[in-house]
């Protein structure tokens, strides 16, 4: 259940940096 979280958590991270950038 950790790792899940932990990868979810990564995901989002990502996604709101990539965002944030303005790349997709």
């Amino acid at each position: 259940m950790s790792r899940l979280l932990l990868l979810t958590a990564l995901l989002f991270i990502g996604w709101t940096n990539g965002d944030a950038l303005g790349t997709n």
